[in-house]
């Protein structure tokens, strides 16, 4: 913010400040001041601009101010380190630092079924019962305490989407995939898709989107990227032929890629293609890769080439091949997923049987300091979702309170004895 130094007004001074001029002719009256004693204030744009400036980050949702008075009115906010309504502060809560202090919360809502991840997808939160290896029903719900329904989904799936209007189902290291008009509808096999999805143990799909500016729908498998117009249709293109490909990115007017020690990328996803090295050596196979607004920089997850360890990387430009190493797990966790909110950037990791599942995150991604974990009680695995600026955990090894979720933006923190300290929040 520019400073504003407070400047004299004065007025503009005249010989005759009350004399006019009557001409009985014309009928009109003139001024007829004499000469200019004082020029007084110019009051023109460059005297304006500072005080119009000066005003408006007054006015900037997250200007902070310090005072004693308590009558500031809902446009304000004391900065006591508290939670506050999203809805009604949208715009402090994008601008909002985030962290892991908010009161953990539970919900017995799930308690009867074996919840895996939590997604929120059109208005409900929802998730597929069964284990990693996927599950048969689709549980649902507007909010994370109410009542949950269910719906079958006729085979076993592990991930769940929606997009363009359909609610979509599949089975990573399968060719199996179902489509739905409805959350409760009935999901419908497609039972074209190209033996070429799952080419060996080690395929199937990874990631499913629609893309609106090429109008069609991306598959990304472990053995290759292919669109089609129709996701329920049997003609597919193969965009990418690559192995381990695993998840893709949009982001900054790219599509990615990660597969092995390459990032594959191109600016149309049913445009030409190209590949850049990681440089990170064979024992770093790129799995997933995010762009963050808060830090400008893209993050890189990779895992061991035994598949049992996670590695962080970030970059101000993927495309230049240079890595800037911030975390490295233990080994044991085959199933790692980078999510983030604002300043706060977290990995999500689990095993299958015996290794309890937890989350590390940082808040400083850039300061080369230590990740903090979190390991939530009787979690084997635990499931770890970034939803409506909450940190939810689903925990299906537990006997209750298997959902636990806390706030991850809450006003600043200011303590003093003179004053109070209010943050603008909207």
């Amino acid at each position: 913010m520019t400073a504003f130094t407070a400047r004299t007004v004065t007025d503009q001074s005249v010989e005759y400040p009350n004399r006019f001029l009557v001409d009985g002719v014309s009928k009109t009256i003139t001024t007829d001041f004499g000469t200019v004693t004082a020029a007084g204030t110019s009051i023109n744009k460059a005297y304006l601009q500072p005080i119009e400036d000066a005003l408006a980050e007054l006015c900037q949702v997250g200007h902070t101010i310090a005072t004693v008075r308590t009558d500031l009115g809902d446009d304000w906010l004391l900065c006591n380190d508290s939670e506050f309504d999203f809805d009604t502060y949208p715009l402090l809560r994008d601008i909002a630092r985030a962290d892991m202090n908010g009161t953990v919360q539970t919900s017995t809502a799930l308690d009867a079924v074996t919840a895996t991840e939590i997604k929120f997808l059109n208005g409900y939160y929802v998730t597929i019962v069964g284990t990693y290896a996927g599950g048969t029903t689709l549980y649902y719900c507007t909010t994370l305490t109410g009542t949950w329904l269910s719906t079958a989904l006729g085979d076993t799936y592990t991930d769940i989407t929606y997009q363009n209007g359909k609610w979509i189902v599949y089975k990573a290291g399968s060719t199996a995939l179902a489509v739905s008009g409805a959350i409760n509808g009935t999901y419908t096999v497609n039972a074209n898709i190209p033996a070429a999805f799952y080419s060996n143990t080690h395929a199937g799909m990874n990631a499913v989107i629609w893309d609106e500016s090429s109008s069609c729908w991306a598959i990304v498998c472990e053995y290759g990227m292919y669109t089609g117009a129709d996701i329920s249709g049997s003609v597919w293109i193969e965009r990418v032929d690559a192995s381990k490909l695993a998840s893709i990115c949009v982001a900054q007017g790219y599509y990615i890629i990660p597969g092995e020690q390459v990032l594959w990328y191109s600016t149309s996803l049913t445009g030409t293609w190209a590949s850049v090295a990681t440089n990170l050596g064979t024992s770093r196979q790129a799995r997933q890769i995010i762009y963050s607004e808060y830090y400008q920089c893209w993050i890189l997850l990779t895992n061991y080439s035994s598949g049992n360890a996670g590695y962080v990387y970030y970059a101000d430009d993927f495309l230049n091949g240079s890595w800037t190493y911030s975390l490295g797990t233990g080994s044991g966790y085959q199933y790692l997923y980078l999510v983030q909110l604002g300043n706060l950037i977290g990995l999500r990791l689990f095993n299958t049987t015996t290794t309890p599942g937890y989350f590390k995150y940082t808040t400083s991604l850039k300061a080369n300091v230590a990740w903090t974990s979190i390991t939530p009680a009787g979690s084997i695995p635990a499931y770890v979702s970034i939803i409506d600026y909450k940190l939810i955990i689903s925990q299906p090894g537990a006997t209750t309170n298997r959902i636990t979720y806390r706030a991850m933006i809450r006003t600043p923190a200011y303590t003093s004895d003179d004053d109070y300290k209010y943050i603008r929040g909207k």
